[in-house]
């Protein structure tokens, strides 16, 4: 009888290993944010390989500055080259570290240093690189890997 009990918890510690292994890895990204992957490359470039990666989101530029404007103490005016830039399809790269103004030719740092946030806006398209805005610390929440 109590070899049966053995083999039996065998048999169901067994089964639960295997369940366990059979699931799926999890991360903080959506079905949204998972195409963002393909411009983590991009976005490395422009912040170089001393920047740590906090989270990306697929996202509009208009909804990172809608979010620096409920967060800030103070409106924050977009100049004419991030107005510009398109609603749909792009990524938001955050990278964290001491970031200086002037980072790339496309930087934006709207609040005064020290920078220790730099998204990078990419067009998922194309990988392009659209805008850096250097930041303090981020207004909205980044999905991250795990």
């Amino acid at each position: 009888m109590r070899a049966g009990r053995c083999l039996a918890l065998a048999v169901l510690l067994g089964c639960g290993v295997l369940l366990g292994a059979c699931t799926s890895v999890r991360n903080g990204l959506g079905p949204k944010d998972a195409v963002c992957f393909s411009s983590l490359p991009a976005a490395r470039r422009v912040v170089g390989t001393g920047a740590h990666f906090a989270g990306v989101r697929y996202l509009s530029i208009v909804t990172l500055v809608t979010a620096m404007d409920r967060t800030g103490r103070e409106h924050v005016e977009p100049p004419a080259a991030v107005r510009s830039l398109p609603r749909h399809g792009t990524c938001l790269v955050a990278y964290r570290g001491p970031f200086r103004a002037g980072l790339s030719d496309r930087s934006w740092d709207p609040v005064p240093g020290p920078h220790r946030l730099a998204v990078v806006v990419v067009r998922q398209s194309n990988h392009e690189v659209l805008a850096v805005v250097l930041l303090e610390r981020a207004p909205l929440a980044f999905a991250q890997l795990s």
